[in-house]
């Protein structure tokens, strides 16, 4: 009677070990950390040529595409030891629209960037006090007038600026912002007349 009650102690010994062995090769502890995302560097603006770190180009953009007249322009200058990307203009309204914008597309050709890993976009900038918006594009903005938007404020002094891909607002677009399908960003300075100074130091995927 010992004897069986024994085999059958090593038995559910045994069971246990071999489960508890597959468990933590073939599946992540419960209650385990995730592995935490390194951030995707988009541009530090060091590139001689003016590359950003994807390899693409900033580019000016202004309402005179069309009927605006707004001005201004873009350039790479350096302070406190860094270089940044300035964005600086007058926004004039013309039958309720007005802006200006530095902007990125974020592939080279034709595709889409896949930022589904990352949290959202961060962005080092200072300014004017003034509000600005980053802009996003993606497979479902087809026309020039549709886009993704967050507000955010450009402080005199250069500080850290999160924005979750969440907080993105819709504008004339149906779909929510899908971060796996992006066409590029932008810098914008719009909604109102006045004189834009933003300044962007780092920006980059979190």
């Amino acid at each position: 009677m010992k004897k069986t009650f024994y085999a059958a102690v090593v038995i559910i010994a045994a069971a246990a070990c071999c489960f508890s062995s597959a468990r933590t090769e073939g599946e992540k502890t419960p209650g385990a950390p995730a592995a935490e995302v390194v951030a995707k560097l988009i541009d530090d603006f060091s590139a001689p040529d003016g590359a950003s770190a994807l390899g693409t180009k900033w580019k000016f953009i202004s309402d005179r595409v069309h009927i605006g007249k707004s001005t201004g322009g873009i350039s790479v200058e350096k302070s406190g030891g860094m270089r940044r990307l300035c964005l600086r203009g007058r926004v004039k309204f013309v039958m309720g629209n007005g802006f200006i914008q530095a902007n990125l597309p974020l592939k080279q050709g034709d595709g889409f960037f896949d930022a589904s890993q990352y949290t959202g976009i961060r962005l080092t900038a200072s300014g004017n006090g003034e509000k600005y918006y980053l802009l996003a594009k993606t497979a479902a903005t087809r026309m020039h007038w549709q886009l993704y938007r967050a507000p955010f404020t450009a402080p005199e002094k250069p500080s850290v600026v999160e924005i979750p891909f969440g907080d993105f607002e819709k504008y004339k677009v149906k779909r929510e912002l899908d971060p796996a399908a992006l066409a590029g960003i932008a810098i914008v300075a719009s909604d109102r007349e006045y004189r834009a100074n933003v300044c962007v130091s780092r920006i980059e995927f979190y």
